[in-house]
């Protein structure tokens, strides 16, 4: 069985006799959750549906955004309590250590048994093999929260990358763009100039993070799309397998202007990727964008 980064199925033979899957939690397929100890889990939004109880880490301000799934990383995280993300290699080396020092811990307790009662001496379950049993399950969650996709180990950006690292999945950019609230109502208006020398005169500021996905072969069965309101068609073919695109282009080349080399980054969900194809118009598979003149 193959899973998508944020737990959907990817692919399935059918052959599964357990319900533990995605990073090794119980799913509960009735109601399309998974459980993750503290909470639940939805796979399709990518989000717990609860929030957390605690704030794992109050310095980021992410952090308080306490229905996220492993810091919107869960290629490079996994999150096997449903309150404290785990990073994939530290889970695999820490799993590994538990294990290996595990054998000597048993050995150490029959030695112990047998001079207590003078003879060979049976042994119940002793601390160290649950030491052992949690080594497992750290290095079990540490692969799979790294064996993603193509089955492999796969280095996925963290929540900040190079914007030189990213590339356009559109032709051209419009100079202009609208500010909306959460309810999708226009606010204002910005222009990227202004985010530019924004960005120049104060170099702790940050835009919103820009949504960046991962090109994958399957998404070419999508098919191309146009949009009905503007006429803009795009088609996922128009980018490179395996290369890390944007939806956010004006706040990319701002970026990119300014000189920064770190900029906020999420993971834009399937539904997205999806309704955005439009936009996959780029001819150069996303190394140069083009400001659209009116």
């Amino acid at each position: 069985m193959r899973y998508y980064p944020y737990g959907q199925e990817r692919w399935n033979n059918g052959a599964s006799v357990t319900d533990f899957g995605f990073t090794s939690q119980r799913s509960e397929k009735s109601f399309g959750l998974m459980d993750y100890n503290a909470r639940y889990y939805s796979p399709v939004l990518g989000r717990f549906i609860s929030p957390d109880s605690l704030v794992p880490d109050p310095t980021s301000s992410s952090g308080f955004n306490r229905y996220r799934y492993a810091r919107n990383n869960p290629l490079l995280y996994v999150d096997p309590s449903g309150h404290c993300v785990v990073i994939c290699a530290v889970a695999v080396l820490v799993g590994l250590a538990l294990v290996v020092s595990t054998d000597q811990a048993i050995n150490d307790d029959i030695v112990a048994a047998e001079a207590a009662q003078g003879s060979t001496a049976y042994r119940d379950t002793y601390p160290s093999d649950e030491q052992g049993m949690i080594g497992l399950t750290l290095m079990t969650l540490g692969f799979l929260g790294t064996a993603m996709g193509q089955g492999g180990l796969v280095e996925e950006p963290s929540e900040r990358m190079d914007p030189n690292d990213i590339k356009y999945s559109q032709k051209y950019y419009s100079k202009t763009g609208s500010i909306r609230n959460e309810n999708g109502e226009k606010i204002g208006d910005y222009s990227v100039e202004q985010n530019i020398q924004d960005l120049k005169d104060d170099p702790d500021m940050d835009l919103p993070p820009i949504r960046i996905f991962r090109k994958e072969e399957l998404m070419n069965k999508w098919g191309p799309m146009t949009d009905p309101d503007t006429g803009y068609s795009g088609d996922p073919k128009n980018l490179k397998n395996g290369e890390i695109y944007t939806l956010d282009h004006r706040r990319l080349v701002a970026y990119r202007e300014a000189g920064r080399d770190s900029i906020p980054v999420q993971w834009a969900t399937d539904d997205e990727i999806r309704e955005n194809r439009f936009e996959f118009s780029t001819p150069n598979f996303g190394e140069e964008i083009f400001p659209q003149e009116k």
